[in-house]
């Protein structure tokens, strides 16, 4: 993506032409504008868009919401090959939320898991014209309506009480196995934050840590993932709303091919907590003269990660052959007031 800066020396290396830094900047908005419409038009075609794409990729949801005046308000996006692979991934998401860089902002919800061969795979978008408690909760209640109680409780309460000493702590805590192990750390971190062990224990031990976790988290203890999509999708977030999610979709299809070739490739088959045996467990199982891979949860096994990949990403025609029904051509969507 060209920066103004590159305009102007590109300009005097080719033409001899000295401009100003706001006319590279006004020239490459009009170019962008060209390329792919104003951000205005592009929330004036988001109905049709949606429309089209749910054609070529049947049972995608996707939900748009306008206020009282007709203006942007909330969407969500999770395409039939997401969900219909969701079933053959870990049964851990990882939710985090993306400033948009726009002229019109607002926030860019993102939902990720990982897949039987340790790789991020996409489960649904959102974009809300602000990031409040309003928002967070349509999205999550769009997401429980997709996907079910398969979804996980989220606790940020580190995100209260931040400090080197405090997150280190915090850290070894949420990843000590055995309970006696977290107790002494609990004290130590109640120690250097006295209102922090009250608020954990609030929050509940089971939503944050391994030794108190009802359930398996797969390896996975960080939103890690979902702030790597965010990273990804940097630039796309200065985007008008249809480029972006046009954007997101071509990405879902990318790695669905990618990997689903890599999965037609692979012959091989990849305790407690993990659903992987650690090193002590290996021996004992070897010992017994078992197959350490009956011990493995069936996530990581080559039989469920290829089927993950089977669904397929249709892309969209071009805009001169969409045929849009007049119910949905007659919406019109202005852009949010943010």
């Amino acid at each position: 993506m060209f920066k103004p800066k590159d305009i102007v020396d590109e300009v005097r290396e080719r033409f001899g032409v000295q401009i100003t830094y706001n006319k590279a900047w006004s020239a490459r908005e009009a170019a962008y504008d060209t390329l792919r419409g104003t951000p205005e038009e592009s929330h004036t075609f988001l109905p049709s868009f949606l429309h089209v794409l749910v054609e070529c990729n049947p049972s995608t949801t996707t939900d748009l919401v306008l206020t009282q005046e007709g203006r942007f308000n909330y969407f969500f996006f999770a395409l039939a090959a997401s969900k219909e692979g969701y079933k053959f991934c870990r049964p851990f998401v990882c939710v985090d939320g993306a400033h948009l860089k726009g002229k019109y902002k607002g926030m860019l919800f993102t939902v990720v898991c990982k897949d039987g061969n340790n790789s991020i795979f996409l489960l649904a978008w959102g974009v809300g014209d602000i990031e409040n408690d309003s928002s967070w909760l349509w999205f999550f209640t769009k997401f429980k309506q997709v996907y079910g109680d398969r979804h996980p409780s989220i606790a940020k309460a580190i995100q209260k009480f931040r400090g080197i000493s405090v997150d280190m702590l915090y850290y070894r805590c949420a990843k000590a196995y055995r309970l006696c192990e977290f107790a002494c750390l609990m004290n130590a971190l109640t120690l250097v934050q006295p209102r922090l062990g009250p608020y954990l224990q609030e929050v509940r031990y089971e939503r944050w840590s391994r030794a108190y976790s009802e359930g398996h988290r797969y390896n996975i203890m960080t939103t890690n993932i979902s702030e790597c999509i965010n990273a990804i999708l940097l630039k796309e977030r200065e985007l008008p709303v249809i480029a972006l999610v046009e954007e997101m979709r071509s990405l879902v299809q990318r790695w669905h091919y990618e990997r689903q070739m890599e999965a037609e490739k692979c012959k091989t088959r990849q305790f407690q907590l993990e659903q992987l045996p650690c090193a002590h467990a290996m021996i004992a199982i070897r010992n017994s003269k078992r197959d350490v891979y009956d011990f493995c949860s069936e996530y990581y096994n080559s039989s469920t990660w290829k089927p993950t990949y089977t669904g397929v990403v249709y892309s969209l025609p071009h805009q001169g052959d969409w045929v849009i029904p007049n119910e949905v051509r007659d919406v019109k969507v202005l852009p949010s007031d943010i």
